[in-house]
């Protein structure tokens, strides 16, 4: 129950109660058979797997109560407020999954799955999901390759089909609302939905293609795993914008090809060092490059909108940000109107970059003496740059530290130039703001132009520090606990950025999706987290 009063006169407080059921049943029928012959063995899977989900939500209330300190909605004057939603989502799946092996070192595996689901309309409402994939321990085929260095190596490829919807339920059909102000006396009122839900919807499909190397050496001190993979993902649903003349202002749509590729490479080493005291240091490495292409979208269509500036380009991966930017010269100078002496504002949108990261780091830790551990967790992200709304609107107030960089008086702006003549234009030297204050910060086309808060979204950040002591040994003799620990604990600990990012964590962004690549001054600032955590085993 949330529950407001307010104390300023005579002002009507408000309630609001709600019950929100749900329901998830679940079956899962798994059968196994297996063989073995000489050297050869096999595993057969087959498999039946029906989801249901049910959410029922019931609210009323009413900002409109008579009585302080009554919160109780049969105390107000005018309508009460309800509200009442059903959700139901059903799947259902079939596969089978064989393996077969040689010498416990040479494996081909496959598998098929055909799956079902009530977000789509019948006869678009089914996928298939299948893979081939094969591995060879060649070490164990091969033993003069096995020596003091090398003490294990595997290859494997993979070749592999997979399907998924992406809509949320209810998407296939024209959708009514209760408008808001009815009933009016006797009359009632619906409204039909901005979002067109599209009947003609299919499920993705995804066309994969895997090839990875396995190595340990030193007896498996240093583990070393490479992968390269290429993905064709077809029939991408994508939101997009609508035209209000339609009827409806967005839609989702299945909107062209993407390919996606890259590498991941992992390296362990257990341990680097391990003393006769009881001193281990272990640590671990993991780096992803990760890229993308739109091949083809819809018909003739090159340009899709996706919301809030993210645009899925043919030629360019998904998604990239289009910006406003300064009007420039051949060189990419800004150039400045002499009269004011700020910069001019080109209106027609330009690509500025993608908003995903492009390189991912992974570093990780663990330093071990006796009972104590000491874990460490950071990683790096860059590649890629992120629109802070945040700042703009900031600067905007003047609240903001990048304000006050020229002691907010005028100043010539930066890398400029002016046009001398038609097409001649000549580095800027004497022609200042005329107001450095609000002036600029305000009014001029420097703040206006979104690119002027397009900022690298690289960082550093130390995710987790963890300190841990295990007390096992001195319980051994008791009963009923079998192990015990101790761990103080730190999160999102430190952050390192670009000088020019002076807004925020770029990962925080507009959604939860953490794909937009958009922040605005409604986000929290970044936030340190601490904890102490007591575990038993019982």
């Amino acid at each position: 129950m949330q529950a407001i009063i307010n104390r300023a006169g005579p002002v009507a407080g408000s309630v609001w109660d709600g019950n929100d059921y749900t329901r998830r049943l679940q079956q899962d029928v798994l059968l196994t058979f297996t063989k073995k012959i000489g050297d050869f063995s096999g595993t057969l899977i087959v498999g039946n797997t029906i989801w249901d989900h049910y959410r029922h939500y019931q609210g009323e209330g009413s900002a409109n109560l008579y009585l302080p300190g009554m919160f109780n909605i049969d105390f107000r004057q005018g309508e009460a407020d309800v509200e009442e939603f059903i959700v139901d989502e059903r799947r259902i799946g079939t596969y089978g999954d064989l393996t077969l092996g040689y010498k416990n070192g040479l494996f081909l595996h496959g598998n098929f799955r055909r799956d079902y689901s009530s977000l789509l309309v019948k006869g678009h409402n089914a996928y298939n999901v299948w893979d081939v994939d094969a591995s060879w321990v060649f070490t164990d085929f091969i033993p003069q390759l096995k020596g003091n260095i090398l003490s294990y190596g595997k290859i494997r490829a993979a070749y592999s089909q997979t399907g998924q919807i992406t809509v949320p339920p209810y998407s296939i059909q024209p959708a009514f609302n209760v408008t808001g102000g009815y009933p009016y006396g006797s009359v009632a009122s619906l409204s039909l939905s901005g979002t067109y839900n599209n009947p003609n919807i299919v499920p993705e499909n995804t066309i994969e293609k895997e090839v990875g190397l396995e190595l340990g050496f030193w007896n498996d001190r240093i583990n070393v795993e490479a992968d390269y993979y290429r993905d064709n993902n077809r029939n991408q649903t994508l939101p997009v914008n609508l035209s209000t003349s339609t009827g409806y202002s967005s839609a989702f749509i299945n909107a062209g090809e993407v390919l996606t590729w890259g590498w991941e490479f992992d390296v362990k080493v257990n341990p680097i060092i391990h003393t006769p005291g009881g001193f281990i240091w272990d640590a671990g490495a993991n780096l992803s490059i990760n890229d993308s292409k739109v091949l083809s979208l819809i018909g003739s269509v090159k340009d899709f909108n996706m919301g809030l500036n993210n645009h899925a380009v043919v030629g360019q991966p998904l998604p990239v940000m289009e910006l406003t930017d300064l009007l420039r010269d051949p060189e990419g100078h800004p150039i400045i109107d002499t009269t004011t002496g700020y910069p001019i504002r080109d209106n027609t949108p330009k690509i500025v970059g993608r908003t995903t990261p492009k390189y991912i780091l992974g570093l990780n830790t663990d330093l071990k003496y006796k009972n104590f551990t000491l874990t460490i967790i950071g990683d790096y992200r860059g590649g890629y740059g992120f629109y802070s709304n945040a700042g703009q609107n900031l600067d905007f107030t003047g609240a903001s530290q990048h304000t006050a960089l020229n002691g907010r008086q005028s100043f010539i702006f930066p890398n400029s130039v002016y046009e001398e003549a038609p097409g001649k234009y000549v580095p800027n030297t004497k022609y200042y703001v005329y107001d450095g204050s609000i002036g600029f910060w305000v009014y001029s086309d420097y703040r206006r132009a979104q690119t002027s808060y397009w900022l690298n979204a690289a960082a550093w950040k130390i995710r987790t520090i963890s300190l841990s002591y295990d007390f096992s040994q001195f319980i051994q003799r008791t009963k009923f606990i079998h192990g015990a620990s101790f761990t103080l604990l730190a999160n999102d600990v430190f952050m390192f950025r670009p000088k020019q990012n002076l807004w925020t964590d770029p990962e925080f962004n507009y959604t939860n999706a953490n794909s937009f690549g958009f922040t605005t001054f409604y986000e929290l600032p970044p936030t340190r987290k601490f904890s102490a955590v007591l575990n038993l085993t019982f």
